[in-house]
Order: structure tokens, then sequence, then C-alpha cells
């Protein structure tokens, strides 16, 4: 090849290095490097960012990839040399790392729509993202919650926990909406209808219990997940909200706070929702 023949074995740079691509900010990670097993994380402050290339946005296309979680994996590692193994990023970290690529990649704003409750009026918006990455940097997780005198200490979900999450929930509501519907035996549908209602009862419970990492009661403390799990699967239901709104409300803190909003048509203010989902987040440009 032409390239060999100039370059190869004279020491000496492609004329191409200096237009390679280069980092186009930099961010730091709200855990502040908490959480990460040894090695996963390079450093956890002043973390290039780079834009993605044609062959991440590719992947981005490719609704396979992006649900099992591999091209979101490989877009941050290629986007954020620093962080070595994406699957171990927590859910404190997530969407800072998510939000960074994005702005680095497509611009400041992510573009939505809301259908005013009011008139009806379809209104466009513009979601400025480095807002949420500034939000989310102020946010702190709660290492531990008490329930009824009970003491429970957290731990933050992994993107590679989350993605597991995610994809038994998607399989659950696509047999809900797609495979059960077209069974005619309604009794067999009935039972099909109840299994699933029953996994998707015990992911929620899965949910819960992984992001426990240990209970204090009475001077005595528990880590044994199992037991754990045997413990909220027969508590009082009351109980049981309790300890999974404490958890979820935690989680929230990562999340993408409501938007204030008006209607360009009437006139009328209201809250944005902005729910913004990991597996195809990309996709969305």
């Amino acid at each position: 090849m032409l390239y060999e023949y100039i370059y190869q074995g004279k020491n000496m740079p492609s004329p191409l290095t200096k237009y390679q691509r280069q980092p186009k900010q930099s961010i730091d990670l709200p855990s502040q490097g908490r959480y990460y097993p040894q090695g996963a994380l390079e450093k956890s402050s002043d973390l290039d960012v780079f834009s993605m290339t044609a062959s991440d946005e590719i992947a981005t296309k490719t609704p396979d990839v992006l649900l099992n979680g591999n091209a979101t994996v490989g877009i941050i590692k290629n986007c954020i040399p620093a962080i070595r193994d994406p699957w171990q990023i927590p859910i404190t970290d997530i969407y800072t790392v998510l939000s960074a690529i994005r702005l680095a990649s497509y611009g400041d704003n992510i573009s939505t729509t809301n259908k005013c409750e009011k008139c009806g009026e379809d209104n466009s918006y513009e979601i400025n993202i480095q807002n949420m990455i500034t939000h989310f940097s102020q946010s702190s997780f709660t290492d531990s919650i008490v329930v009824d005198k009970m003491k429970f200490h957290l731990r933050p979900l992994t993107f590679k926990e989350l993605n597991e999450i995610n994809k038994q929930n998607f399989k659950h509501q696509r047999t809900l909406m797609q495979t059960i519907p077209g069974i005619e035996n309604e009794d067999q549908r009935a039972e099909e209808t109840q299994k699933v209602y029953n996994a998707l009862s015990e992911l929620r419970k899965n949910t819960v219990v992984s992001s426990i990492s240990k209970v204090e009661v009475d001077n005595e403390e528990e880590t044994d997940i199992n037991e754990i799990h045997k413990f909220l699967t027969n508590a009082d239901k009351d109980f049981f909200k309790k300890v999974e709104d404490a958890i979820m409300k935690n989680n929230e803190q990562f999340s993408v706070p409501p938007t204030d909003i008006e209607c360009a048509n009437c006139g009328h203010k209201s809250k944005l929702n902005i729910e913004l989902d990991y597996s195809n987040f990309f996709a969305q440009g």
C-alpha cells in the first residue's frame, strides 16, 4: 500500500495525525470514582470526551445491538477512553457520561415535542444538555435509608445491571402487547398473562434487592442477598413499598428533572417530564 511504502520503517508520523479527533470537552464524574471495581476507571475527574465516529453512529441504528447494550458500551469506550469498563458505570454517572458524549456529538440541545394538555397544540422544545449535566453533578447518592427502625445500606446499580433489567422488562412487555393477544383460548390467554405479571413482579423485587448491600437491625446485620430477598418477598406490602419508594427516590436524582414549558398557542404552563432511555439515548439524535 502507498501509505506503507511512504511511512513504514521511516518512523515518521502520518500527516493525517494532526487532523485526528480531538476532545470536545471534559467531565468530572458525580460519583468521584466511588463504586467502580479496580481497573474499571483510569480517573474520575477531567475525563476527555470525544465526539462519536461514523461507525459509532451506525451502531446506534442497529436495534439488537442497542438493546443488548453493546453499542452503548462501544460508544463510551471510543468517546471516553478513561472509562475502561463501561459495564461497571454506576447509575450515579451513566447519564452524565451519555449526556457528555451526546453534547460532543450533536450539539447543545435535545429536541422534543409535547402536545398541550389544554388546547391540544403540538409544541417543540429544546432541552439544554449542559444544564442536565450540571443537575447530575449536583446530585448525591444516599448510601443508607431507615425504614421502620431497619437500616438499609444501598449501592448504585451498574449499567450492566440496569441494562439487564431493561432487557427483561422489554421482553415481558412485548409478550403482553404482541404474543398474548394472539392466543385464542381465553383460559390459556389468562394463564400466560398471569405468568408475565408474576415475572414483572419478581423483576421489581429483584431490582430492589439488588440495590441493597446489607440490612442492620437490633444491633445485627444481614449481608446475604438470599436472606434479604426472602425477607422482602414475605414483608408486608406497605413496608416493601416504603423501601422501594426510598430507593427509587434516591435513583431519581440522576434522572432528568421536569422542565417548565409554555404552550405557544394558548400560553398554558406545565411541566415536561423527559424520560431518556440509555439503550437508545443516541438514536434520539
